[in-house]
């Protein structure tokens, strides 16, 4: 059984949680480390690897900033990576 749900009745729901959450937006900047783990954890989950074996390209590029940021000039040493 599908429950119908007015129009206006939704948009003030998500008026409401919006309102609700506005006080925590932006507080919560990941950093390059949590970043770095959020790509391992997806890695390793059984049903994302694929999707980001295809997103290779882009990890390459950030992985490379990262570790540019890191120790500037150390990538270039790193065979793998270039």
């Amino acid at each position: 059984m599908q429950q119908q749900l007015e129009k206006d009745e939704v948009a003030e729901t998500i008026q409401s949680r919006l309102e609700s959450i506005q006080p925590y937006l932006g507080k919560n900047i990941q950093t390059e480390q949590g970043k770095l783990f959020e790509i391992l954890a997806d890695l390793t989950d059984e049903d994302g690897a694929l999707a980001e074996m295809e997103d290779l390209e882009s990890l390459h590029e950030w992985l490379l900033d990262w570790i540019n940021r890191a120790s500037p000039g150390t990538a270039r040493n790193w065979r793998i990576f270039t």
